[in-house]
């Protein structure tokens, strides 16, 4: 499964949840969050490496046969080879002879597109025509921006695209502002507070998030005559806000 959306939607949110879950049901075998300026989260041969690691704490039998694969390859060096070669080896090969476990096991990659490695994305070619020929079994949730690119090798997997204008969308930040405002701010227009909130947000779960957080630290901001006039309009005016506050919390903290 493909979950596409834009910054500030959630993905990464979802991506996490669902491994706490699976994880706790024994059925998370391995996850990966990308992350464009760390090498060790954006290179491919790397992450395929802990997705194989992950897998084999999973499930013994896989252990056994990819050690098994190993030992007839040492003295290769696995951060050199060409990714879908060395997902072959690591993935393709050993489950090619491990049985049916009697439980579908889920691997998670979160952001895709920020899996670039110098200037190419050679794991979106991997998950674009070798995921498939993996065992039933083994399934995957794979978050990532819409990118052009990507939407293209990703279109015959459908990928479910998540848009801050769709009505459940809206729903979704509408509920998660109420749940987590109600206790802290008391309004007797508590309902026109929310929905003014809602519009604010621009569909952003992410501005959700900052905004909640900001009206958790300090409820007295807002008032009965001024429902939203001091909470920041768009994504990047709260960053704007958050990083200020954290410079200035860093100027003081090293003095």
């Amino acid at each position: 499964m493909v979950i596409s959306g834009n910054a500030g939607m959630g993905k990464s949110v979802i991506s996490a949840v669902i491994c706490k879950r699976m994880q706790e049901t024994g059925r998370l075998s391995g996850s990966c969050f990308c992350q464009y300026n760390n090498v060790r989260y954006s290179k491919p041969q790397l992450m395929i490496q802990s997705l194989s690691r992950h897998l084999s704490h999973a499930l013994p039998e896989y252990k056994h046969v990819l050690a098994e694969q190993l030992s007839r390859n040492l003295g290769t060096d696995l951060n050199n080879m060409g990714v879908e070669e060395l997902f072959a080896l690591l993935f393709k090969k050993p489950l090619s002879a491990v049985g049916d476990p009697g439980r579908n096991m889920l691997m998670v990659i979160d952001g895709l597109d920020e899996s670039e490695y110098q200037g190419q994305n050679e794991l979106l070619d991997v998950i674009a025509n070798q995921f498939c020929k993996l065992p039933i079994w083994i399934r995957f949730l794979v978050t990532t921006r819409p990118a052009l690119h990507i939407a293209e090798k990703l279109k015959h997997l459908k990928p479910l695209e998540l848009r801050s204008n769709d009505a459940e969308n809206i729903e979704d930040v509408r509920v998660f502002c109420l749940k987590r405002l109600q206790r802290v701010v008391k309004l007797e227009n508590m309902s026109e507070f929310i929905e003014q909130l809602v519009l604010k947000s621009e569909g952003l779960m992410l501005y959700a998030h900052f905004l909640v957080l900001a009206v958790t630290e300090n409820p007295s901001i807002f008032h009965e005559g001024d429902l939203v006039g001091s909470s920041p309009s768009g994504i990047s005016v709260v960053y704007h806000s958050y990083f200020k506050r954290w410079n200035v919390n860093f100027l003081l903290n090293s003095t």
